[in-house]
């Protein structure tokens, strides 16, 4: 191991510890470790608290590991009543070490276990799941506002999922106007099935979702959307009807809840206050009567901190609706919006919760280095300008078959990079689905069909 990778370790460790029991690994008086310990021992009971609640899979042992940390942590309190040099000392290496371990574990499968409802809509009874890290404030309420949050949640993500359906069956008349809180039910139903996908929580991924046309469209009707530019996914935003990206605001949905525990009306996953969709070109169905490729029609989501009504269109997509109207907030909203931006690009992008997933459709870092040190170092030309356009495509699976193509010669050459990018490409399929591999971009939350109805 390198020494930058040793002291990100070091660093990483001593922040978790830091974390945990709210005082340094380094430096620090023997009594610290000893309040430390019984602190950690009160985190520990709260997160296995909450998987009993969830009623997780492996509670049995998440109380094992409760009752092993307080032996260990009694042993060693004895020992400090003795000696408290030696005491903290144990402590400090040998208990707390183990115990911030088990806090992490269990933190980390409270926040990624979501917890099932059936809810009875006009279609029948409905299994849901709702993801407790989605609802805002939900750790600072008391059990009961908990519960009527959660129960106001699982509804709205029933009924999102019976509109799902009743838009993919032409159930929906798109030529009527679509309201808000239509709008926050079908985002709701749809990152709870991505969040199920991908086997844990998200707060600010992405995903693509299948009848992209439809949904577009049924989006479009809502008055408060406008057209914006993005910077996601920009090599589909001139690919024909429908792909330029649109935005829509929704202010207000956590301060609405924290007032009532049951108006979710308006209230996004995560208290997130803008949204961003754009339709997407899928894997290739057939080709037209010119030979041009037809692909099957998938919509990019995207729920975000902040608007972007200020900054203009993408021109010439005859489908983008009239926006609403300017307001002086929106300016704001877009300046804060153009600061994430700026950061994102400076590699500073923020994670509001190091315990759940990052889903965007970027790709792996690995991956992306690979890809550019493969172009970097192949000579032949037609092979490079295959694997550039390739590239330029931002699909992984795209890239992915263009190294299949190279003559062996080449790929000789660039061996190692190919490795390495291969490696990245199936941890990608591997956890996301490889059920979704030409629908992909980097590493969003693909939807098919089926994932959403069942």
């Amino acid at each position: 191991m390198g020494l930058k990778k040793y002291f990100k370790k070091k660093k990483d460790v001593a922040e978790e510890y830091k974390r945990a029991f709210g005082v340094s690994k380094y430096g620090v008086t023997s009594s610290r470790f000893r309040d430390a310990a019984a602190n950690g021992l009160i985190e520990l009971a709260k997160w296995v608290k909450r998987c009993e609640d969830l009623e997780h899979d492996d509670i049995e042992q998440a109380e094992e590991d409760l009752d092993d940390c307080r032996n260990a942590v009694n042993q060693a309190l004895n020992l400090y009543n003795q000696d408290s040099t030696a005491g903290a000392e144990k402590l400090k290496d040998d208990v707390l070490p183990d115990l911030g371990e088990k806090i992490k574990t269990w933190r980390q499968e409270a926040k990624n276990t979501p917890e099932k409802k059936t809810i009875t809509t006009d279609k029948g009874d409905r299994d849901v799941e709702v993801f407790w890290t989605d609802i805002p404030g939900f750790e600072d309420m008391s059990g009961t506002d908990q519960q009527k949050a959660v129960d106001a949640v699982a509804k709205k993500v029933a009924k999102g999922l019976d509109l799902y359906e009743d838009i993919a069956g032409d159930r929906v008349d798109l030529n009527a106007e679509t309201t808000v809180e239509q709008v926050t039910d079908l985002m709701w139903a749809l990152k709870s099935k991505a969040q199920k996908k991908a086997q844990g929580g998200f707060i600010k991924g992405a995903m693509t979702v299948p009848n992209g046309e439809k949904l577009r469209a049924f989006l479009d009707k809502c008055p408060d959307r406008y057209g914006r530019k993005s910077s996601h996914i920009k090599k589909q935003q001139k690919g024909g009807p429908g792909h330029s990206p649109r935005g829509m605001d929704l202010y207000g949905g956590t301060e609405a809840l924290a007032e009532d525990k049951e108006d979710v009306s308006g209230l996004l996953p995560a208290g997130m206050n803008a949204m961003l969709w754009q339709q997407v070109d899928g894997e290739e169905i057939g080709q037209d009567g010119e030979g041009k490729p037809i692909y099957k029609q998938l919509l990019y989501l995207k729920m975000e901190t902040e608007g972007a009504r200020v900054g203009g269109t993408v021109k010439g997509d005859e489908t983008l609706p009239t926006s609403r109207d300017m307001k002086v907030k929106d300016v704001g909203r877009s300046i804060k919006h153009l600061g994430n931006l700026i950061k994102g690009k400076m590699g500073f992008k923020e994670e509001p919760d190091k315990d759940l997933k990052t889903t965007r459709e970027e790709w792996p870092e690995a991956a992306k280095k690979a890809a550019k040190k493969i172009m970097k170092k192949v000579n032949d030309k037609p092979s490079k300008a295959a694997l550039k356009n390739a590239y330029d495509t931002g699909r992984l699976s795209t890239y992915y078959d263009a190294l299949l193509e190279l003559d062996p010669d080449v790929y000789d050459s660039v061996e190692d990079e190919i490795d390495i990018f291969t490696d990245a490409y199936d941890e990608v399929m591997e956890k996301l689905g490889k059920d979704t591999e030409n629908r992909r971009y980097g590493g969003e939350v693909v939807l098919l069909d089926g994932d959403v109805r069942n």
